[in-house]
Protein backbone atom coordinates (compact mmCIF):
# COMPACT_ATOMS: atom_id res chain seq x y z
CA UNK A 1 0.00 0.00 0.00
CA UNK A 2 1.03 3.32 -0.72
CA UNK A 3 2.46 5.41 1.71
CA UNK A 4 -0.25 8.55 2.66
CA UNK A 5 1.10 12.37 3.47
CA UNK A 6 0.82 12.77 7.05
CA UNK A 7 -2.83 14.31 8.09
CA UNK A 8 -4.12 13.01 4.71
CA UNK A 9 -6.58 10.36 4.92
CA UNK A 10 -6.43 7.61 2.62
CA UNK A 11 -10.13 6.52 2.82
CA UNK A 12 -12.64 8.27 0.32
CA UNK A 13 -15.90 10.06 0.99
CA UNK A 14 -18.88 9.39 -1.36
CA UNK A 15 -21.97 11.95 -1.39
CA UNK A 16 -23.90 9.48 -3.30
CA UNK A 17 -23.91 6.67 -0.48
CA UNK A 18 -24.31 9.45 2.13
CA UNK A 19 -27.54 10.96 0.56
CA UNK A 20 -29.00 7.37 0.05
CA UNK A 21 -27.68 6.08 3.89
CA UNK A 22 -29.79 9.47 4.61
CA UNK A 23 -32.95 8.92 2.74
CA UNK A 24 -32.74 4.90 4.11
CA UNK A 25 -32.38 6.38 7.68
CA UNK A 26 -35.26 8.44 7.29
CA UNK A 27 -37.56 6.19 5.77
CA UNK A 28 -36.75 3.58 8.43
CA UNK A 29 -37.83 6.62 10.94
CA UNK A 30 -40.03 9.04 9.86
CA UNK A 31 -42.08 9.75 12.81
CA UNK A 32 -39.53 9.85 15.27
CA UNK A 33 -36.90 12.00 13.14
CA UNK A 34 -39.76 14.10 11.21
CA UNK A 35 -41.64 14.73 14.89
CA UNK A 36 -38.32 15.95 17.22
CA UNK A 37 -38.51 18.49 14.46
CA UNK A 38 -41.56 19.25 14.24
CA UNK A 39 -41.55 19.57 18.17
CA UNK A 40 -38.62 21.94 18.02
CA UNK A 41 -39.90 24.09 14.80
CA UNK A 42 -43.34 24.49 15.69
CA UNK A 43 -42.74 25.50 19.41
CA UNK A 44 -40.69 27.94 17.77
CA UNK A 45 -43.03 29.42 15.86
CA UNK A 46 -46.13 29.59 17.89
CA UNK A 47 -43.33 31.87 20.07
CA UNK A 48 -43.05 33.99 17.22
CA UNK A 49 -46.71 34.19 16.65
CA UNK A 50 -47.04 34.98 20.60
CA UNK A 51 -44.56 37.75 20.83
CA UNK A 52 -45.96 39.25 17.67
CA UNK A 53 -49.47 38.88 19.18
CA UNK A 54 -47.65 40.96 22.28
CA UNK A 55 -45.43 43.35 20.62
CA UNK A 56 -46.10 46.07 18.31
CA UNK A 57 -44.31 45.99 14.51
CA UNK A 58 -40.89 46.95 14.49
CA UNK A 59 -37.19 45.95 14.63
CA UNK A 60 -37.66 44.37 17.85
CA UNK A 61 -40.32 42.15 17.21
CA UNK A 62 -38.17 41.11 13.89
CA UNK A 63 -35.36 40.28 15.42
CA UNK A 64 -36.83 38.41 18.28
CA UNK A 65 -38.87 36.21 16.01
CA UNK A 66 -34.98 35.77 13.58
CA UNK A 67 -33.23 34.52 17.16
CA UNK A 68 -36.50 32.50 18.41
CA UNK A 69 -36.89 30.98 15.06
CA UNK A 70 -33.06 30.03 15.08
CA UNK A 71 -33.09 28.94 18.36
CA UNK A 72 -36.06 26.36 17.68
CA UNK A 73 -34.16 25.13 14.15
CA UNK A 74 -30.81 24.43 16.76
CA UNK A 75 -32.81 22.39 19.15
CA UNK A 76 -34.26 20.41 16.27
CA UNK A 77 -30.73 19.83 14.60
CA UNK A 78 -29.41 18.78 18.13
CA UNK A 79 -32.45 16.23 18.59
CA UNK A 80 -32.19 14.86 14.70
CA UNK A 81 -28.14 14.69 15.05
CA UNK A 82 -28.53 12.63 18.19
CA UNK A 83 -30.90 10.16 16.66
CA UNK A 84 -29.74 9.81 13.72
CA UNK A 85 -26.27 8.71 14.94
CA UNK A 86 -27.93 6.13 17.75
CA UNK A 87 -30.09 4.44 14.47
CA UNK A 88 -26.27 4.36 12.67
CA UNK A 89 -24.78 2.97 15.56
CA UNK A 90 -27.52 0.07 15.40
CA UNK A 91 -29.04 2.03 18.46
CA UNK A 92 -32.71 3.92 19.48
CA UNK A 93 -33.44 6.78 21.44
CA UNK A 94 -36.92 8.05 22.27
CA UNK A 95 -38.14 11.67 21.93
CA UNK A 96 -37.23 12.31 26.13
CA UNK A 97 -33.72 10.95 25.11
CA UNK A 98 -32.73 13.03 22.23
CA UNK A 99 -34.13 16.05 24.08
CA UNK A 100 -32.31 15.48 26.70
CA UNK A 101 -29.82 17.94 28.49
CA UNK A 102 -30.02 19.72 25.22
CA UNK A 103 -29.50 23.22 26.27
CA UNK A 104 -25.48 23.06 26.28
CA UNK A 105 -25.75 21.34 22.85
CA UNK A 106 -28.38 24.14 21.42
CA UNK A 107 -26.09 27.14 22.52
CA UNK A 108 -23.26 25.37 20.76
CA UNK A 109 -25.20 24.77 17.68
CA UNK A 110 -27.00 28.09 17.82
CA UNK A 111 -23.24 29.97 17.83
CA UNK A 112 -21.91 27.30 15.01
CA UNK A 113 -24.63 27.73 12.71
CA UNK A 114 -24.84 31.46 13.18
CA UNK A 115 -20.96 31.72 12.29
CA UNK A 116 -21.14 29.59 9.17
CA UNK A 117 -23.90 31.48 7.93
CA UNK A 118 -21.99 34.77 8.36
CA UNK A 119 -18.89 33.18 6.78
CA UNK A 120 -20.87 31.49 3.81
CA UNK A 121 -22.65 34.75 3.45
CA UNK A 122 -19.76 36.76 3.18
CA UNK A 123 -18.10 34.35 0.82
CA UNK A 124 -21.35 34.03 -1.29
CA UNK A 125 -20.83 37.99 -1.62
CA UNK A 126 -17.34 37.45 -2.68
CA UNK A 127 -17.92 36.03 -6.07
CA UNK A 128 -20.05 32.67 -4.78
CA UNK A 129 -17.23 29.75 -4.91
CA UNK A 130 -15.25 31.15 -1.33
CA UNK A 131 -18.79 30.73 0.30
CA UNK A 132 -19.36 27.17 -1.39
CA UNK A 133 -16.21 26.32 -0.24
CA UNK A 134 -16.18 27.53 2.94
CA UNK A 135 -19.89 25.70 3.17
CA UNK A 136 -17.95 22.44 2.10
CA UNK A 137 -14.97 22.82 5.13
CA UNK A 138 -17.57 23.47 7.48
CA UNK A 139 -19.96 20.72 6.15
CA UNK A 140 -19.79 18.92 9.74
CA UNK A 141 -19.27 21.58 12.13
CA UNK A 142 -22.37 21.51 13.51
CA UNK A 143 -22.30 18.00 14.68
CA UNK A 144 -19.22 17.92 16.20
CA UNK A 145 -20.47 20.92 17.93
CA UNK A 146 -23.14 18.72 19.06
CA UNK A 147 -21.53 15.09 19.55
CA UNK A 148 -17.77 16.28 20.80
CA UNK A 149 -19.30 19.23 22.46
CA UNK A 150 -16.67 22.20 20.91
CA UNK A 151 -17.14 26.07 21.20
CA UNK A 152 -17.90 27.55 17.71
CA UNK A 153 -15.20 28.43 16.34
CA UNK A 154 -13.26 24.42 17.62
CA UNK A 155 -16.06 22.98 15.51
CA UNK A 156 -15.04 25.00 12.52
CA UNK A 157 -11.27 23.54 13.01
CA UNK A 158 -12.68 19.89 13.81
CA UNK A 159 -14.74 20.08 10.50
CA UNK A 160 -12.00 21.40 8.78
CA UNK A 161 -9.31 18.72 10.12
CA UNK A 162 -11.72 16.15 9.05
CA UNK A 163 -12.55 16.92 5.45
CA UNK A 164 -9.35 17.19 4.74
CA UNK A 165 -8.11 14.90 1.43
CA UNK A 166 -11.97 14.54 0.86
CA UNK A 167 -13.11 18.53 0.03
CA UNK A 168 -14.03 17.94 -3.45
CA UNK A 169 -16.41 15.11 -2.37
CA UNK A 170 -18.28 17.43 0.31
CA UNK A 171 -18.16 19.82 -2.14
CA UNK A 172 -20.23 17.79 -4.33
CA UNK A 173 -22.45 16.70 -0.48
CA UNK A 174 -22.85 20.49 -0.09
CA UNK A 175 -24.31 20.84 -3.47
CA UNK A 176 -26.72 17.88 -3.20
CA UNK A 177 -27.70 18.24 -0.02
CA UNK A 178 -28.98 21.80 -0.50
CA UNK A 179 -30.51 20.69 -3.76
CA UNK A 180 -32.58 17.39 -2.38
CA UNK A 181 -33.18 19.54 1.02
CA UNK A 182 -34.70 22.90 -0.40
CA UNK A 183 -36.08 21.05 -3.43
CA UNK A 184 -38.19 18.89 -1.17
CA UNK A 185 -38.33 21.70 1.20
CA UNK A 186 -40.35 23.80 -1.31
CA UNK A 187 -42.30 20.58 -3.27
CA UNK A 188 -44.04 19.86 0.15
CA UNK A 189 -44.56 23.61 0.86
CA UNK A 190 -46.21 24.54 -2.40
CA UNK A 191 -48.11 20.96 -2.56
CA UNK A 192 -49.94 22.90 0.51
CA UNK A 193 -49.82 26.83 -0.22
CA UNK A 194 -51.17 26.25 -3.96
CA UNK A 195 -54.56 24.70 -3.60
CA UNK A 196 -54.38 27.24 -0.42
CA UNK A 197 -53.55 30.09 -3.19
CA UNK A 198 -56.03 29.33 -5.25
CA UNK A 199 -59.14 28.72 -3.55
CA UNK A 200 -58.48 31.15 -0.41
CA UNK A 201 -56.11 33.46 -2.14
CA UNK A 202 -52.60 34.44 -2.22
CA UNK A 203 -53.44 37.05 0.62
CA UNK A 204 -53.72 34.17 3.21
CA UNK A 205 -50.09 33.26 2.61
CA UNK A 206 -48.05 36.91 2.32
CA UNK A 207 -48.87 40.12 3.23
CA UNK A 208 -49.34 43.59 0.58
CA UNK A 209 -45.64 44.21 2.28
CA UNK A 210 -43.87 41.06 1.31
CA UNK A 211 -44.04 39.27 4.27
CA UNK A 212 -46.00 36.27 5.41
CA UNK A 213 -49.39 36.07 7.67
CA UNK A 214 -49.21 33.92 10.23
CA UNK A 215 -50.78 30.96 7.83
CA UNK A 216 -48.03 31.55 5.96
CA UNK A 217 -45.23 30.58 8.22
CA UNK A 218 -46.59 27.82 9.73
CA UNK A 219 -46.03 26.93 5.76
CA UNK A 220 -42.89 28.31 6.06
CA UNK A 221 -42.22 26.52 8.96
CA UNK A 222 -43.32 23.20 7.38
CA UNK A 223 -40.33 23.63 4.55
CA UNK A 224 -38.15 24.09 7.66
CA UNK A 225 -38.64 20.74 9.17
CA UNK A 226 -38.18 18.84 6.10
CA UNK A 227 -34.85 20.68 5.49
CA UNK A 228 -33.58 20.38 9.38
CA UNK A 229 -34.23 16.61 9.22
CA UNK A 230 -32.61 16.32 5.54
CA UNK A 231 -29.56 18.60 6.40
CA UNK A 232 -29.20 17.35 9.95
CA UNK A 233 -29.44 13.50 8.88
CA UNK A 234 -26.67 14.12 6.35
CA UNK A 235 -24.35 16.28 8.16
CA UNK A 236 -24.25 13.65 10.90
CA UNK A 237 -23.71 10.55 9.08
CA UNK A 238 -21.20 12.73 6.71
CA UNK A 239 -19.51 13.25 10.22
CA UNK A 240 -19.62 9.61 11.25
CA UNK A 241 -18.25 8.78 7.87
CA UNK A 242 -15.40 11.08 7.94
CA UNK A 243 -14.46 10.20 11.36
CA UNK A 244 -14.26 6.33 10.31
CA UNK A 245 -11.75 7.57 7.52
CA UNK A 246 -9.61 9.36 9.67
CA UNK A 247 -9.22 6.59 11.83
CA UNK A 248 -8.35 4.36 9.13
CA UNK A 249 -5.67 7.07 8.21
CA UNK A 250 -3.86 6.44 11.34
CA UNK A 251 -4.29 3.14 12.05
CA UNK A 252 -7.15 3.27 14.19
CA UNK A 253 -4.93 5.32 16.97
CA UNK A 254 -6.42 7.70 19.34
CA UNK A 255 -8.76 10.46 17.92
CA UNK A 256 -7.10 13.85 20.11
CA UNK A 257 -10.47 15.80 19.10
CA UNK A 258 -13.01 13.16 20.75
CA UNK A 259 -12.25 10.12 23.04
CA UNK A 260 -15.47 9.31 23.57
CA UNK A 261 -18.05 7.07 22.31
CA UNK A 262 -19.64 8.20 19.28
CA UNK A 263 -22.41 10.20 20.46
CA UNK A 264 -22.01 10.84 24.05
CA UNK A 265 -19.99 13.61 25.59
CA UNK A 266 -16.84 13.83 24.24
CA UNK A 267 -13.43 15.34 24.85
CA UNK A 268 -11.42 17.93 22.96
CA UNK A 269 -7.50 18.66 22.28
CA UNK A 270 -6.31 20.67 25.33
Amino acid sequence: MAATAPGRPQGRLHPGQIIRDGIQVILKEPGLLFGLAVIAIFAATALDLLVQALLPPGDLSHVLGVIIQASGSAVGMVAVTRAVLAHADGGQIGFGEAFHALGPSAFRVFGTSFLISIGVLIGMVLFVVPGLWLATLWIVAVPAAIVEELSPLSAARRSSQLTRGNRWPALVLVILSVVVGVGLGLAIALLIGLPVGMFVGADAIETESGGYTRFGQVLESVGVVVQTVLSSTFAALTWRRLREIWAEAHGGGRDPWAAGPSHAGEGRPG
